[in-house]
C-alpha cells in the first residue's frame, strides 16, 4: 500500500463499531478558515518577527499560545500549574553596562550628553564586536561603493578612527530602473556588506539606522541580539556595530534630516558623505555568552477514564522559525510553521471543550528551537512532563498549509496497519475533504516527531507532500497558505487524537529507518 492514498481505503473501513460524540462533532464544524486566519495574522506579524529562538519575537508568540489554550479551556501541562516547558539554549547577548550616548546637538548646539540603552533604543547586530568608542561621526549614506554604477558612499570623507552613521538597504528600494538591479535586492544592502566597507576604511563603530523614506517603523531591529550561538572572535566583526532607533537619529542629525539627506542620496545616486560637525558618539558594547531561557508551550486535556488518564496522546507543532535576514527582513514563516501552530490551536479549541470528553488524557506541545535542531522537543523527550511508557502515541503537525489543497501526507503510516486502520476510520467520522499520503519519510528526521520516535513512541508527521519553493524564504507569507487544507487537517487530527484516546493498546509500528 506504499504511496496508496487512505480515501481509497475506505471501502474496506470498518463501519457501525465507532460514533463521533455530539460534543465532538459540533466542535468539528467550529473548526473555520476565520479562525485559522486570525492565528496566523498574529504569529506572521512583524510584532512577532520571525519567532527566532531565542527572541523577543518568539516570546510574544509564546503568550499568545498560552492566552489561547486558556481560552479554549486547556489545563496546564506542566504540574506546576504553568503552561510552559523550559530548558536553555547558548545565546549571545548584551551587558547591562552597555550605552550609547551623544554629546552636542546639531541644531541647538551645547555639549549636552544624552544616554541611550540597548534593547530599547539600539541593538547590537549579528556578528558585531565588543568595544568602548569616543569619537566623531560620519554620515556614509547606504555603505555602498559600486563602481559599474559610479556610486561611492564613502567617496571624499576620512572615516578612519570615526563612527559611520549608515541606512539600511539601498537607493531606490526595490524600485525599477538604476541602483542597482531594480526591483530585486541586492548584495549593496546586506548589513554584513555595508559594516565590512566601513571597517576595511577604519571605522571604530557603526551606527545603522531604517532608511525612513521606505519604511515607517524606526525602532530598533527586533530579531537581532540576544541571538541563539556564541561569540565567533574568526567570524564576528572586530568593532560595535549597532542598529539605532529612529529616536538617535533625530538626537545625532537633528529632527528630520535622515529623511531629507536619504532623498537626496536617491534622486542623484551618487553619493553624498558628511562629517556630523559638532557631534561626538560614546559606544560601549560588551558582548558576552549566555544561556538563555526559552520555552515549549505545554497544554492538556485530561482523560476521563480512572485508568487510562495517566496515559498520554501527544499532539505536536513547532512555533518557531528564523528570524530575520542580513538586509533586516523579517521571516514571518506562515508555513513554516504558522500552518501547523495554527491547526493545532484548532484542535485544542476542539478538544478542549468542557462537553468534549476523552479516556485518555492529550497534551498539546508547541515546540520552540526546531529550526536550530529539534532543540525543544530533544529537552522535552531527555526530561518529559510523563513518562514515555506512558505515552501512546505522538502525532506532529509541520507545513500543511500548501500544496494541492485536498492532499496531505502522513508520514509512518505506511510502516503501521494499526495507524492506517485509526486513519480510515478519522477520514469517515471527521468527513474531511482530504487524501492521507503515506510519503515523505525523507523529510523524517528534520521534524520534532524524530525526538519520540527514538524513544520508541509511535509517531505520525502531517506535511504537505513537498517542500514549496517559499521554504526558509522571506516568501513564505501569509496571502500563499491555503486555509480550507489547514481545516480538513485539524478535523481529521481532532478525531485521530479522540481515537487514539478511546483505543485499547497502543499502535504498532515497525520498520521507519533508524
Amino acid at each position: 500500500m506504499k504511496g496508496a492514498w487512505l480515501t481509497a481505503l475506505l471501502v474496506s473501513a470498518p463501519t457501525g463499531e465507532v460514533t463521533l460524540p455530539a460534543p465532538l462533532k459540533a466542535q468539528l464544524e467550529k473548526i473555520t478558515v476565520d479562525d485559522l486566519k486570525r492565528h496566523e495574522t498574529f504569529l506572521t506579524s512583524d510584532e512577532c518577527a520571525g519567532r527566532d529562538t531565542p527572541q523577543s519575537g518568539l516570546e510574544r508568540a509564546r503568550d499568545y499560545l498560552v492566552e489561547q489554550h486558556q481560552k479554549f479551556g486547556m489545563a496546564s501541562g506542566n504540574s506546576d500549574g504553568s503552561y510552559l516547558f523550559e530548558y536553555e539554549v547558548p545565546a549571545i547577548t548584551w551587558t547591562e553596562s552597555d550605552h550609547l550616548g551623544v554629546i552636542g546637538k546639531p541644531v541647538t548646539g551645547g555639549d549636552a550628553l544624552d544616554v541611550f540603552l540597548p534593547g530599547v533604543d539600539f541593538v547590537p547586530v549579528r556578528r558585531s564586536g565588543s568595544g568602548t568608542v569616543d569619537a566623531e561621526v560620519v554620515f556614509c549614506g547606504y555603505g555602498v561603493i559600486d563602481v559599474a554604477e559610479k556610486y561611492d558612499d564613502f567617496s571624499g570623507v576620512d572615516v578612519k578612527g570615526k563612527v559611520v552613521a549608515l541606512l539600511l538597504h539601498e537607493p531606490r528600494e526595490l524600485k525599477k530602473g538604476r541602483a542597482f538591479k531594480g526591483e530585486e535586492w541586492t548584495d549593496h544592502g546586506r548589513i554584513s556588506r555595508k559594516w565590512r566597507a566601513a571597517q576595511e576604511r577604519g571605522a571604530v563603530a557603526v551606527l545603522l539606522f531604517t532608511d525612513p523614506v521606505n519604511h515607517k517603523d524606526l525602532s530598533v531591529l527586533k530579531a537581532e541580539l540576544p541571538r541563539y550561538g556564541q561569540i565567533d572572535p574568526k567570524n564576528d566583526a572586530p568593532i560595535p556595530v549597532v542598529h539605532c532607533s529612529g529616536a538617535i537619529g533625530d538626537k545625532l542629525f537633528g529632527s528630520g534630516k535622515l529623511l531629507e539627506w536619504q532623498k537626496g542620496l536617491d534622486s542623484k545616486l551618487n553619493g553624498a558623505p558628511r562629517p556630523i560637525v559638532g557631534v561626538r558618539v560614546r559606544l560601549e558594547v560588551k558582548l558576552q555568552n549566555v544561556q538563555a531561557k526559552t520555552h515549549d508551550v505545554v497544554a492538556a486535556k485530561i482523560g476521563t477514564d480512572p485508568l487510562l488518564k495517566d496515559e498520554w496522546v501527544v499532539l505536536g507543532a513547532h512555533y518557531d522559525h528564523i528570524g530575520v535576514d542580513d538586509f533586516g527582513r523579517i521571516f514571518h514563516g506562515a508555513d513554516d510553521n504558522g500552518s501547523g501552530t495554527s491547526c493545532m490551536l484548532e484542535i485544542a479549541q476542539a478538544l478542549g471543550a468542557q462537553d468534549v470528553e476523552t479516556r485518555r488524557s492529550v497534551l498539546v506541545i508547541h515546540f520552540s528551537g526546531e529550526e536550530h535542531g529539534l532543540l525543544g522537543a530533544a529537552a522535552y523527550c531527555k526530561n518529559p512532563l510523563y513518562p514515555a511508557v506512558k505515552t501512546l502515541a505522538m502525532l506532529n503537525m509541520d507545513m500543511v498549509g500548501r500544496g494541492r489543497p485536498h492532499d496531505i501526507d502522513a508520514v509512518g503510516l505506511g510502516n503501521s496497519v494499526d495507524f492506517q486502520v485509526l486513519m480510515r476510520k478519522a477520514l469517515s467520522l471527521s468527513r474531511a475533504k482530504l487524501k492521507v499520503g503515506e510519503n515523505g519519510m525523507s523529510y523524517f528526521k528534520r521534524s520534532d516527531q524524530f525526538e519520540f520516535w527514538k524513544l520508541g513512541i509511535p509517531v505520525l508527521f502531517f506535511m504537505e507532500p513537498e517542500e514549496h519553493p517559499d521554504y526558509h524564504q522571506v516568501t513564505d507569507t501569509m496571502d500563499k497558505i491555503v486555509f480550507g487544507k489547514i481545516a480538513e487537517t485539524a478535523k481529521v487530527v481532532s478525531v485521530l487524537a479522540w481515537l487514539l484516546g478511546e483505543a485499547e493498546e497502543r499502535p504498532r509500528q515497525e520498520g521507519i529507518p533508524p
